[in-house]
């Protein structure tokens, strides 16, 4: 019998409910994990949309978590591919999305991103030139 893919799928998972959350949960529970050697990884540091996009001190010990944890996963998983949920926002882009995406190439995995964004461009342009270059 032949051994399933790995993928490790990266995105919100609520709670909080809002609609990457709830797309997120409706993707882990599709014939994915069928197909696929499914693992999870959470990228939701809260429990509330309240507190989305507040940055402290339980924030940061969170993200340095959410890394160490993403590092392990690629390494003892060894995933042929990541699907990364990517944000539209730029504290999230220069935050944590480039990052995933560098671990993923460094660590030789393919990734697919995914984001549902069509305001993206608009912030994009409004960014630094030194935040667009990266």
């Amino acid at each position: 019998m032949n051994a399933k893919p790995k993928l490790l799928i990266i995105g919100p998972y609520p709670p909080p409910y809002s609609g990457p959350d709830v797309q997120m949960k409706t993707i882990l529970g599709s014939s994915l994990t069928e197909r696929f050697d499914v693992t999870f990884l959470n990228t939701n540091i809260h429990t509330s949309n309240a507190q989305r996009g507040k940055l402290d001190s339980s924030a940061l010990a969170a993200m340095l978590r959410f890394y160490r944890r993403m590092i392990w996963l690629l390494i003892s998983r060894r995933p042929a591919l990541v699907y990364y949920y990517v944000t539209a926002t730029k504290a999230g882009w220069l935050g944590r999305d480039i990052w995933c995406i560098l671990l993923s190439r460094l660590s030789g995995t393919k990734i697919v991103i995914h984001m549902r964004a069509g305001h993206f461009k608009r912030g994009y342009l409004a960014w630094p030139a030194w935040a667009q270059c990266w």
